[in-house]
């Protein structure tokens, strides 16, 4: 004869769970106000400038020190990345490479990223 099992613990209502936080909220980023056209200035540097095959591209990225520009079409497919310094954004701050140099099939890209040391077409 099996002896009986002791009566089971009163059952207690499941707990409910904590009430949610309320969202933090960040205040609304002040912007310098913006500027009229007149009193606008913008920078530009025109790369074909340097280098006649400096044209054509299709995106870039940047680093902290260099804006690199990704090397696509210049009137056919082209291998000829630039990048300019950011601290002499001017024509001196140019540099370039004609990567189909190194191979014929390294032109027309799409995109590109850096690590620290190196550049990725």
């Amino acid at each position: 004869m099996v002896p009986p099992s002791p009566p089971s613990p009163p059952s207690s209502p499941p707990l409910a769970p904590p009430p949610l936080a309320p969202p933090l909220v960040a205040p609304p980023p002040t912007f310098p106000p913006a500027c009229v056209w007149s009193d606008c200035s913008v920078e530009y540097l025109n790369l074909a400038e340097t280098n006649s095959n400096l044209k054509g591209f299709r995106g870039g990225f940047v680093t902290d020190t260099h804006a690199y520009y990704v090397p696509f079409n210049n009137g056919a497919l082209s291998g000829y990345a630039a990048r300019v310094s950011l601290s002499d954004f001017t024509s001196s701050g140019v540099e370039y490479l004609n990567l189909a140099d190194t191979n014929s099939n390294l032109k027309g890209f799409y995109g590109g990223f850096a690590t620290d040391t190196h550049a990725y077409y």
